[in-house]
């Protein structure tokens, strides 16, 4: 049995059903001051109408964290899953030693909080924190209050996480 107290049969069941919930792939971003951080997300979810409000998981301990806390907003872009570049670029779990600014040399936007927004992604949302949620889990939610979009073409379509397959390798 594992955490949840399901044995290897049902756990795998779970899993299985899991992948059946349509995602898509994110870039979620943040700067403060002149630190900018992104780190690729699956899941976004609608979690209220009004106010339009959006969930966002989190791989927890990563570099973006502070930036999003002190800050109090973030942007989600939309990404491509065969994006390779993208992928490259925002699945290494670097440690503060070895940060850079991954958005250089990419063309962004800001929309009203200064959050970086790729130029090339087809949805883009700017939100401000509304709640942050502490799980004992390997992820943390971060729930934001839509406050401007951008359209760029036809939104991601819904995918299975395993055709995003794994994001941030140990």
């Amino acid at each position: 049995m594992d955490q949840t107290g399901a044995d290897h049969p049902q756990l795998e069941a779970i899993r299985v059903a899991c992948d059946r919930l349509p995602t898509a792939l994110y870039l979620l971003s943040a700067r403060h001051g002149d630190d900018r951080a992104g780190i690729l997300v699956t899941g976004v979810q609608q979690c209220a109408a009004d106010p339009i409000l959006l969930t966002v998981p989190v791989r927890a301990g990563h570099r973006i964290d502070p930036l999003i806390r002190d800050s109090h907003v973030f942007a989600l872009s939309a990404v491509r899953p065969e994006d390779r570049a993208m992928r490259r670029r925002f699945e290494l779990h670097l440690s503060a030693e070895e940060y850079h600014d991954p958005f250089d040399a990419l063309p962004v936007l800001t929309l009203g909080t200064g959050a970086p927004i790729l130029r090339s992604s087809v949805l883009a949302f700017d939100c401000e924190v509304v709640r942050h949620v502490d799980m004992d889990a390997d992820h943390e939610l971060y729930i934001g209050r839509v406050l401007a979009t951008r359209i760029n073409g036809d939104g991601p379509e819904p995918t299975r996480a395993s055709l995003i397959g794994p994001l941030h390798p140990e």
